[in-house]
């Protein structure tokens, strides 16, 4: 199976999971959390739910942003009749704009919960003693933003190949 090509929404993509993945664990595993002596067990083992999520969110962003089909036309099935290929060709490129509409939303989804973690009663984006405010605010935005606009032009991408494909079998069945 063929891998998807290398794209500027793919890319976007492939950021956000890979600095979902690893900086969860970068920003969690320190004196401010994991180790932070003054929170209860019970804090620590939702500590390490988040950062767990964190990492199977970038690796399912990863697995549906490059996840490839190969039986579309031009992939070497010379054994298709032109209107089969063409209908494959165009269920390949359906099949990627749902992988991407599902790498979308799971490299959104940690950014979204975090953000929304802002509106609980209670809550405090920093421990008092490391700080005040909400400074994660400028990072998770921005990564929710490159999610958002990566799975924007990979799909829109894909229609537009999609729209081609469609063009082309309408002018080959009138010849």
């Amino acid at each position: 199976m063929p891998i998807a090509p290398l794209t500027p929404g793919r890319i976007f993509l492939t950021l956000v999971a890979c600095t979902l993945g690893p900086g969860c664990f970068l920003a969690d595993w320190s004196a401010s959390h994991v180790f932070n002596p003054r929170w209860p067990p019970h804090a620590k083992f939702h500590n390490g739910q988040t950062m767990a999520m964190g990492a199977a969110l970038s690796l399912a962003t990863l697995y549906y942003t490059w996840r490839g089909y190969g039986h579309g036309r031009g992939r070497g099935r010379d054994d298709l009749p032109d209107l089969q290929e063409d209908a494959t060709a165009r269920l390949d490129l359906e099949l990627q704009r749902e992988s991407i509409k599902t790498a979308t939303l799971f490299g959104s989804l940690y950014w979204v919960t975090a953000m929304a973690a802002w509106f609980f009663p209670g809550a405090l984006a920093v421990d008092p003693e490391f700080g005040t405010g909400f400074p994660q605010f400028p990072l998770f935005s921005g990564m929710l933003g490159l999610a958002w606009i990566g799975g924007w032009l990979e799909i829109r991408r894909l229609s537009r190949l999609s729209k081609a494909t469609q063009t082309q079998t309408h002018k080959g069945n009138r010849s």
